[in-house]
């Protein structure tokens, strides 16, 4: 983002603005980019460095204070796992698990992304790739991409019971 206001932190609370004012909303935001196929990628640490995450849920951002309240989202996202550096990396080669891209739905919705049979998260950390942007602004006549929340619904691996854990072929690990 080109604003400290609008940082990757404001993804992490549930709520879409700050009680002290209306305007000032929680998002984050990306640079401004001339091109729809723009690609983005914000980095998360999760709680456990070893994790099974079943889903990741993302809301876009939705500008009630621009004319016509345009939503901000995604073409598409795509999620991986790895070590900080790898999830730095822009090459999904590199991280420990990458899923297959997801459309994204141009609604202000909590969208769920379900991962394959739950990913195993190794390393701690989580990319979530935004690829493509639908809402130019009026502003600068740039596009943008805006999420209001990010969510990773799944269970670190010391908090999993032994036994809970399924292999594919059924078997308890």
């Amino acid at each position: 983002t080109d604003h400290p206001e609008e940082s990757v932190h404001n993804v992490l609370s549930a709520e879409t603005r700050v009680l002290d004012s209306f305007f000032k909303l929680c998002y984050w935001s990306s640079k401004g980019s001339e091109k729809r196929t723009a690609t983005d990628a914000l980095v998360f640490r999760l709680r456990a460095p070893l994790a099974v995450v079943t889903a990741v849920q993302i809301r876009p951002f939705e500008a009630h204070f621009q004319r016509g309240s345009p939503i901000y989202a995604p073409q598409t996202v795509r999620f991986g796992f790895g070590t900080e550096e790898e999830c730095a990396s822009e090459d999904a080669g590199g991280w420990n698990w990458a899923s297959d891209r997801f459309p994204m739905d141009q609604t202000n919705e909590l969208q769920t992304f379900h991962l394959p049979r739950g990913a195993l998260a190794v390393g701690g950390y989580l990319r979530v790739e935004l690829a493509g942007r639908t809402q130019r602004q009026e502003i600068d006549d740039l596009y943008y991409v805006c999420l209001s929340h990010v969510k990773v619904v799944g269970v670190g691996v010391d908090g999993v019971p032994k036994g809970t854990l399924v292999d594919p072929l059924g078997e308890a690990l």
